[in-house]
């Protein structure tokens, strides 16, 4: 891994990092039944609907929070719940396979995904083209960023190669979606610029976006508690991860409808 000139700083903390809904009023929404369950790492399989024979290409992309750790469960599991609970068929793709290194069960979900634990935007950047290209994505996931300012990258350089990414994608595909997260928190001593980071992408999301290729900041940040949701500070452990699938989970319906109805 490289620095840019005169962000030296954090790279002890960037060694940690590398190991690295709307809804019927009359219905529980998926956040409050999150607020409902202590324990969601536990949540057993349920029947899912059927769904089309099509399925829809998402890439979960980042880093080790994408990735997930070993033993806390990670976000794309009950992600693949929720939207195969919705009727949705979707596959899950990317170079990578499994949580945190460990073989997952095919049964239980699909667990594709292009998360790299410790990896910077640049260095996502400068290999989207070829992952993009082979997994022929209709969706991407991006949660990147927390590894840039662990190594005192400023926000302007992370969201620079954010940019990079969309172009690239885009070239690979003129008419994906992609969902910028704005990243969730880290402890109370990790680097002091995550809002303005998040402020950063939810701007470029705003500017990048196109009618063919639309591009959407998801707040990943807002109610999301690093002390809680985390099993050490910075990465989900079962109550984080489901947190954020469902937060993933309300900004790609929309999206997902979307794709299904140009296909058809």
């Amino acid at each position: 891994m490289h620095l840019r000139a005169g962000h030296a700083a954090g790279v002890c903390l960037s060694v940690l990092l590398g190991f690295q809904i709307g809804m019927p009023a009359s219905e529980v929404s998926p956040i409050e039944r999150l607020n409902e369950h202590s324990s969601p790492a536990t949540t057993p399989l349920m029947p899912v609907a059927s769904a089309p024979s099509v399925a829809i290409r998402i890439m979960p992309l980042g880093d080790s929070i994408t990735e997930a750790s070993s033993g806390f469960g990670s976000y794309r599991y009950y992600l693949w719940q929720e939207l195969t609970r919705e009727g949705f068929a979707v596959d899950f793709v990317g170079s990578m396979t499994g949580i945190g290194g460990a073989v997952s069960n095919p049964e239980e979900f699909d667990s594709d995904h292009e998360g790299h634990p410790g990896w910077r935007a640049d260095e996502v950047a400068a290999n989207i083209e070829r992952w993009a290209g082979s997994a022929r994505p209709d969706l991407v996931l991006i949660h990147l960023g927390t590894n840039d300012l662990a190594q005192g990258q400023p926000p302007s350089d992370v969201v620079q190669d954010l940019t990079t990414i969309i172009d690239r994608l885009r070239i690979v595909n003129p008419h994906i979606h992609i969902l910028l997260a704005q990243i969730i928190p880290m402890r109370a001593d990790g680097p002091p610029d995550v809002l303005e980071l998040n402020r950063a992408i939810s701007a470029l999301a705003a500017t990048a976006r196109t009618v063919a290729s639309p591009v959407e900041a998801v707040d990943h940040f807002t109610g999301f508690d690093h002390a809680g949701m985390t099993w050490d500070g910075i990465h989900p452990n079962g109550e984080g991860n489901r947190r954020i699938a469902l937060v993933w989970r309300q900004a790609l319906l929309p999206h997902l409808r979307a794709i299904q109805q140009a296909a058809q």
